[in-house]
């Protein structure tokens, strides 16, 4: 078999409400944090900047963007920014 690892789709994952217990339905089995230093989160936030003109609406429950990805990533990682992947476990994504 395939190791499957998914990663999660900002800014759908920064409800909390909803991305805790698709966690603990048993989907992911394995969870794996890869940290995010400052030079790493500057790019991933240049990065979304480029697309400046969809900002207003992505992001419009969460306010401005880089600080909804900080407090996101600091939740993620205990304090410290970190980028989460989890294994997905196939036989429990069915039903």
């Amino acid at each position: 078999g395939v190791r499957v690892w998914a990663y999660a789709d900002l800014p759908y994952a920064l409800d909390r409400r909803a991305i805790t217990p698709r966690l603990a339905s048993g989907v992911a089995r394995e969870v794996r944090l890869v940290g995010l230093d400052d030079d790493a989160f500057e790019r991933k936030c240049r990065a979304i900047d480029c697309y400046a003109s969809q900002l207003p609406v992505i992001f419009r429950d969460w306010g401005d963007h880089r600080d909804a990805l900080d407090s996101y990533h600091r939740w993620i990682g205990g304090g410290r920014r970190a980028e989460a992947q989890w294994r997905v476990v196939p036989s429990r994504l069915a039903g």
